[in-house]
């Protein structure tokens, strides 16, 4: 009977052995499994990472590529890297160049309004009469007179049955053709024209006279002018 019970104690203590044995093997394996599959998403995660990286850099590149004008359509990324550093120098060079031009005509500006300061306002009654009333004043040695008005950026003189514009104004199209056509309206032929470039701006110095045949009965000659004057400014303003 001892013997019996000594023999199934060391029976059931292989048991328990064999048993320890597996659990301890089944927790070893599951250890690796848990560090095997972190490694796993690590690795993924890097390489997701890597992929998203070197698209952003693709991106970034065609976008480059697409600023650069001179560049070939399939170009590695050397040649667009150079290519855009020689640019942003042109770029920087164009800048440079445009600023010293805005510079220059501030200044011409400057001076133009400098000499405007000393004329009446464009939108006062068109010009100050500098010279006798009449257009013609005849004294008693039966002279002409020689009458000037000014005004911004117009100088209208006049002698007798003649008139000397000196117009200027900054470059805008067909203001020649317009000019003529305002004179033309007020029955005033232009006789010669000298046109002049000045800083960024034009100078014409315009002869004309009145049309006898034309003109009104009773309208002085001298009011032809002036309105014809009058109807420039705004157009050079």
């Amino acid at each position: 009977m001892a013997l019996n019970d000594e023999m199934e104690n060391e029976s059931e203590g292989k048991v328990n052995k064999k048993r320890s044995r597996k659990n301890e093997k089944e927790k070893k394996i599951g250890g690796e499994g848990k560090d095997g599959r972190s490694r796993e998403s690590d690795h993924e995660m890097h390489i997701w990472t890597e992929r998203e990286r070197r698209k952003k850099m693709r991106n970034m590149f065609a976008t480059l590529h697409s600023l650069l004008p001179d560049l070939p359509p399939k170009a590695d990324k050397s040649s667009i890297v150079d290519e855009a550093v020689s640019y942003i120098k042109n770029l920087q060079q164009t800048v440079e160049k445009l600023e010293k031009q805005k510079q220059e005509r501030l200044l011409a500006t400057d001076s133009c309004m400098l000499i405007n300061s000393q004329w009446p306002h464009p939108y006062e009654p068109f010009i100050t009469d500098q010279g006798a009333s009449d257009i013609t004043p005849t004294t008693s040695d039966n002279k002409v007179t020689f009458r000037t008005w000014t005004s911004p950026n117009l100088v209208l003189n006049v002698c007798g049955d003649e008139a000397h514009f000196c117009i200027y104004a900054v470059k805008k199209p067909a203001l020649l053709s317009t000019i003529a056509f305002l004179m033309h309206k007020h029955y005033l032929e232009l006789t010669n024209c000298t046109i002049s470039t000045i800083a960024d701006g034009n100078a014409w110095m315009i002869n004309a006279h009145v049309k006898r045949t034309s003109i009104a009965d009773g309208i002085p000659l001298v009011e032809s002018y002036k309105q014809a004057a009058g109807e420039i400014m705004p157009w050079i303003a």
